[in-house]
């Protein structure tokens, strides 16, 4: 081939693997043209020479265009490949949504019988083949995470299990003006690391401390366990650790003994303080 014949036909390839295809093809092809006979002066010799060079010229363009074909083909096979890789890779996402989903509604099954559901006042879809995020009390974000859970004077009884920490993506856990609760408030809540707020206000029945793991909720704005009156010890110095804290509320728990931590006032993003 001409030098432009051979660039003309690189201007045509997008691929860089194709390019190099048929470079190679092309210095094959002048390898080959040392075994054209040569033309001497006899017309039907130079005829013969002739018709050999164009047979061969034909077979290696033929052999070219072959060859371009099936790197097409197998540029179209890695393409598949990727195409079917990432279907793949959101099909996995789906699962692990799914997966995270099913675990969030055991647990909630599990407050439900810990707080004697049958008695709620409100219970709207829990305990069917319903998604829980359309069971009443929660809301779900776009990704169908459990992002809160609120209960407010719906007569839950028995009380808060442990579980419930188990709830990871979960933003506000609100159980006020329940006053039949008991039980104490588990530890196991500060693993709830995107926890913003927690209220058990006039929860009558809870007992035990104020739980120093709580102040590992470092996404914690408002803590509310006002009237809470069998809630006893002191408050916690580690609570004032928590710089997300806008709002505490602890007031009306006569069984709170010991001082104000000193420490509180490192708390500067504080706007309420309810002892």
């Amino acid at each position: 081939f001409s030098v432009a014949r051979k660039q003309q036909m690189l201007d045509n390839l997008s691929n860089s693997q194709l390019k190099q295809l048929v470079l190679a093809l092309s210095e094959r092809a002048c390898a080959c043209s040392k075994f054209v006979p040569r033309i001497n002066k006899n017309a039907r010799s130079k005829r013969t020479a002739t018709d050999s060079t164009a047979t061969t010229r034909e077979q290696i363009e033929q052999h070219i265009r072959t060859r371009i074909t099936q790197s097409a083909s197998s540029v179209e096979r890695i393409h598949q490949r990727n195409s079917f890789e990432s279907t793949a890779e959101v099909w996995s996402a789906s699962d692990a949504q799914g997966a995270q989903n099913d675990s969030a509604c055991a647990i909630l099954q599990t407050f439900y019988e810990a707080t004697q559901g049958q008695q709620w006042l409100k219970s709207d879809g829990w305990m069917t083949n319903a998604s829980c995020c359309s069971w009443y009390g929660i809301t779900c974000d776009s990704t169908g995470a459990v992002v809160q859970l609120s209960m407010t004077s719906n007569n839950l009884r028995g009380t808060i299990p442990p579980a419930l920490g188990d709830l990871s993506s979960l933003q506000r856990l609100i159980l006020t003006g329940n006053i039949m609760m008991s039980g104490i408030i588990p530890p196991d809540l500060a693993k709830l690391s995107n926890l913003q707020v927690l209220f058990l206000h006039s929860s009558t029945l809870i007992s035990g401390t104020i739980p120093p793991e709580l102040s590992r909720l470092n996404n914690l704005s408002v803590l509310g366990i006002a009237a809470s009156n069998r809630i006893s010890g002191t408050i916690p110095r580690e609570l004032c650790s928590i710089q997300s804290l806008v709002g505490l509320e602890i007031f009306l728990d006569p069984l709170i003994s010991g001082t104000i931590p000193p420490e509180i006032g490192n708390l500067t993003n504080l706007q309420e303080l309810s002892l």
